[in-house]
């Protein structure tokens, strides 16, 4: 009676002789067994239940359909076989021989919130800083990447917290955060310019006698705005080139100065865009209502 020798190997996890590893969701880990010789065969297990049975000495779970759970720990061993499978099956006659198992601990996924100050439903005017913030409270966090529109790094270290003052609309804000355990989770917010460029006025400028009323002012184009925006309007006058103004409260496109006026005055048109919440205004160029002075003379 010849007894043969029991199949030797040993089982890693992507190349590591390793009793325990921590998988980061999303990863796909490889099993190996070393040592092996060509005519062995093997059958890979996951905690007793899942298993497969192969010709080659390696075991790839994801590829054939395992879902790994977060926050779950698992068992992964192999029985070595010294002869080749028969009809996809162990040969019931072949030595076999257990490898070690090797525990897998899943991260657990926990959920990254990014609160956006200075806009609006993320919706924010052209040129204001917008502060990005992670606000819900995450053990165990080592970094935070800030990286804007997947490519530039516009924070990266333990602050929880960035802005910036010159975005574009569909720009898209990344928070990457480096757990303890060396896994990444993240979350993205994609962000909206509520653009407005004001429209013109016209005329550009007049002259009046003082007390007179000024007339008209048009508005020759309308602001360009959102296609989604709502657009309205109110008027500013102003003695001081706008350093102080009045805001008059007429929401329409054209402005009628309702009584004469005795100083020379600029009017403005405020343009509004609302969107998503988000109020955002241009203005457009002034224009001037000069008051003559009036004629002066003696009667001799």
């Amino acid at each position: 009676i010849v007894v043969n020798d029991a199949p030797n190997g040993d089982l890693r996890v992507n190349g590591s002789d390793t009793a325990s590893i921590t998988l980061c969701i999303g990863d796909s880990p490889i099993f190996t067994i070393t040592g092996g010789v060509a005519s062995n065969s093997y059958t890979f297990k996951i905690d007793g239940g899942f298993e497969t049975h192969t010709n080659t000495p390696t075991f790839d779970p994801v590829a054939l359909g395992f879902v790994f759970a977060p926050g779950v720990t698992y068992s992964i061993d192999a029985t070595i076989y010294d002869k080749p499978l028969v009809a996809g099956n162990p040969d019931p006659t072949a030595c076999t021989n257990n490898t070690s198992s090797i525990t897998l601990i899943t991260e657990a996924t926990p959920v990254v919130v990014i609160d956006v100050t200075g806009a609006t439903n993320e919706t924010f005017c052209s040129g204001d800083n917008v502060e990005f913030e992670v606000s819900n409270p995450i053990v165990g966090v080592t970094n935070y990447h800030f990286i804007l529109n997947g490519l530039t790094t516009i924070q990266n270290g333990a602050s929880a917290t960035t802005s910036r003052s010159t975005l574009n609309d569909g720009d898209t804000i990344t928070a990457e955060l480096t757990l303890v355990s060396g896994c990444v989770v993240s979350a993205t917010v994609t962000l909206i310019e509520n653009s407005v460029t004001a429209g013109t006025i016209s005329p550009a400028n007049q002259s009046i006698c003082s007390g007179a009323t000024p007339t008209i002012i048009t508005g020759v184009t309308t602001p360009t705005v959102n296609p989604a925006a709502n657009v309205s309007y109110y008027w500013q006058a102003s003695t001081d080139g706008f350093a102080t103004f009045n805001n008059i409260l007429s929401n329409t496109e054209n402005y009628q100065h309702p009584t004469g006026i005795t100083t020379t005055t600029q009017f403005r048109r405020v343009d509004i865009s609302e969107l998503n919440g988000k109020t955002c205004s241009d203005t457009t160029v002034p224009v001037t209502v000069s008051v003559k002075a009036p004629p002066v003379g003696n009667l001799l």
